[in-house]
């Protein structure tokens, strides 16, 4: 039981430390400029860097914005 009260644990706090960002996105209406600062934030969160999260926010504004070369350089770095 206490296994599974540190996962819930660790999951709260990601999810508050990333409620900002996501705040931040729906106010700017998805700015670009959001988008960066929040992979920033997940790009150097080394204690808590979850992979696919940042890997599926790199996709979420590549969708959008999908013509910004250095955008795409970013990402295809962070894969490999």
């Amino acid at each position: 039981m206490s296994s599974t009260s540190k996962g819930y644990g660790k999951a709260l706090k990601a999810l508050r430390e990333r409620e900002l960002f996501e705040l931040q996105l729906k106010q700017s209406n998805g700015s670009y400029e959001a988008y960066l600062a929040y992979i920033e934030f997940e790009l150097s969160s080394a204690k808590v860097q979850i992979p696919r999260l940042t890997q599926t926010l790199f996709e979420r504004v590549l969708c959008i914005f999908w013509q910004q070369q250095p955008l795409w350089l970013e990402y295809i770095s962070y894969a490999v």
